[in-house]
């Protein structure tokens, strides 16, 4: 039975703590994201923007260097918008492995 993105990234995030920094609001940047092999748009925008169907945003900020949205080359760096300092407490490949079950 295949589960829905909805459950997955619930399960996949249950227990994270989203870490913060304090102070003033902090500004957007650019962070890199190596591409892995079985990794697609919907799995990447839905570690760093917890949502799935925010991949379009990862897709327009690469331009060029994803011309399939469907087909990623492993080894190869994206560009993804972050808040400056806002990241999860599990690394990618522990969020990646809980979204696919394994």
């Amino acid at each position: 039975m295949m589960r829905s993105w909805k459950a997955a990234l619930g399960a996949a995030l249950a227990g994270a703590t989203l870490l913060a920094p304090t102070g003033p609001a902090a500004a957007v940047e650019t962070a890199e994201h190596t591409v892995r092999a079985g990794d697609n748009l919907h799995l990447i925008a839905g570690y760093y923007y917890r949502d799935p169907r925010q991949w379009r945003k990862v897709w327009k900020l690469n331009g060029k260097s994803v011309t399939r949205p469907s087909h990623l080359v492993p080894g190869r760096t994206l560009r993804v918008e972050r808040i400056a300092g806002v990241t999860w407490d599990i690394p990618y490949e522990e969020f990646r492995a809980r979204v696919r079950g394994k």
